[in-house]
């Protein structure tokens, strides 16, 4: 494939880099392409590849040259624990219900406890109290009673027991480990650059990790599309930038969609820097491409959508796992009204949703804290009946063909030939916290089209006149034709 001149430009400023490298790669523009064309450009030199997932893993080794290790950041950690501790004995059901028997703490403690105890793994944190304090302060109006000396050391006994090896550790533990240990810059000793994919949403312990390796880091990703701020995710791109030196070029040139949808999606973007270069449209890859998917806000809004496509008769799936769907919704109905659920719901919810005292509690505070998915599971179960969402839920086991009905976080990284965004977009109400990651997934849908791209007026306003008048006819509705 012929580069273009910012891929190019990439390519070249590897040989004269003065510390780091950012790459903002806006949506379809070849990110893969550009840095296997890195790595084929300097074979004497060593790459690691960190990947977001096992799945990004398996696809990146089948392009990149034998001058470049594929790993996932866990993958990295769990041979540098290996190497020290052997292997390592992995619990994935440590619950609140477990601590509870074992402290003899509260329900709510124990869930604050493992609270604290994941966000400290998964942070810079040098001590697990600066995390205990977080996660106090981010539930002191669901759990106001609560003693912060408990939850701290409940948290500070678990992990000592994982340090001493005394119980089981999860897979974010050996992460932890891994950065605070004096030997890192060996593990890395092989390599000449680190190359960082989906840099937007980076665990801030891995990039802790990196960081004390030494070496340079090409962070690619693109910064408008950083959607995992709830799971304390970290923007490395910016973060490079602006505290370490690091060089910035952008990838604008989108082999996605057409001008018409690129022209969209800088709209978008320019409502949050308009500074930003804008897209380029020079697809769309494929006319011809008829899959199809409507884009949800929220689990409650695919829910929503297959109720009507069951009402007029038409095929649709998910790529989405049906019990994550209906969590919520099951586990309301299991709390409030003592249904059982068809799968099993997680204890942590359960434990969660039975701190309210009823259901008017807990409308009360999703409300009030701005909770959509569970303000929008409450509409559902108020509007269907407990019989009607098994049969829904038994549906979604059996599809796999016609509209794929999702939301935009299982999206990313996806195309479809057709994309049209649900209604449950307008349900978010916009605050200082959650309005720059509210428009990242805005752009993230928008730009998961190839050739046609849906959006009610309502939405687009929504989003874009939300401070102004705005015309009235909005609606977004692109389709490219056949020259």
């Amino acid at each position: 494939m012929k580069l273009t001149n910012e891929q190019k430009a990439v390519v070249e400023k590897l040989s004269n880099l003065n510390s780091h490298l950012v790459i903002n790669a806006y949506a379809g523009t070849g990110k893969t392409t550009t840095l296997k064309a890195l790595a084929e450009a300097y074979p004497d030199k060593a790459f690691l590849y960190l990947a977001f997932n096992a799945s990004v893993k398996q696809e990146a080794e089948k392009h990149f040259p034998n001058n470049v290790k594929v790993l996932t950041t866990h993958g990295l950690a769990y041979r540098w624990y290996t190497k020290h501790f052997g292997k390592p004995n992995l619990d994935f059901n440590l619950r609140p219900y477990h601590v509870h028997k074992e402290f003899g703490c509260e329900y709510s403690e124990a869930f604050l406890a493992l609270s604290a105890l994941h966000y400290f793994t998964n942070s810079r944190h040098i001590d697990i109290k600066q995390s205990v304090h977080y996660i106090m302060s981010i539930y002191k109006k669901q759990f106001k009673d609560v003693s912060k000396a408990i939850v701290k050391n409940v948290a500070e006994a678990l992990y000592q027991q994982m340090k001493d090896r005394k119980r089981g550790i999860t897979h974010d533990f050996y992460l932890k480990m891994m950065s605070q240990s004096d030997d890192i810059e060996q593990e890395f000793l092989i390599y000449d650059y680190i190359l960082l994919d989906e840099a937007q949403d980076t665990n801030p312990v891995v990039y802790d990790i990196l960081l004390k390796s030494n070496k340079p880091i090409v962070a690619v990703g693109d910064r408008f599309q950083k959607i995992y701020g709830f799971r304390n995710a970290m923007d490395v791109l910016t973060d490079l930038r602006l505290h370490h030196n690091a060089d910035m070029l952008y990838l604008t040139h989108s082999f996605r969609f057409p001008q018409e949808i690129a022209d969209f999606a800088t709209k978008i973007i320019r409502k949050l820097d308009e500074n930003v270069p804008d897209l380029k449209g020079c697809g769309p890859k494929s006319l011809t491409e008829s899959s199809e998917a409507i884009l949800c806000r929220t689990n409650a809004g695919i829910i929503q959508k297959a109720f009507e496509f069951i009402r007029y008769n038409k095929p649709f799936y998910s790529n989405k796992r049906p019990s994550e769907i209906f969590q919520m919704p099951f586990a309301i109905l299991h709390v409030f009204y003592g249904y059982l659920p068809p799968f099993k719901t997680p204890n942590q919810l359960i434990s969660f949703l039975r701190s309210f005292n009823s259901l008017i509690e807990l409308q009360n505070y999703s409300n009030e804290a701005n909770d959509i998915e569970i303000v929008n599971a409450i509409k559902i179960v108020n509007q269907y009946t407990y019989a009607d969402l098994v049969k829904l839920y038994e549906t979604f086991k059996r599809s796999r063909k016609g509209v794929c009905i999702t939301t935009t976080h299982v999206a990313k990284g996806l195309e479809f030939g057709k994309v049209q965004l649900m209604s449950d977009f307008v349900s978010t109400k916009f605050n200082e916290r959650t309005f720059t990651e509210e428009f990242h997934l805005f752009y993230v849908a928008a730009t998961r089209a190839i050739h046609s791209l849906y959006i009610p007026g309502y939405i687009v306003e929504h989003y874009l006149c939300h401070s102004k008048k705005c015309d009235e006819d909005m609606t977004f509705n692109y389709s490219a034709s056949l020259m």
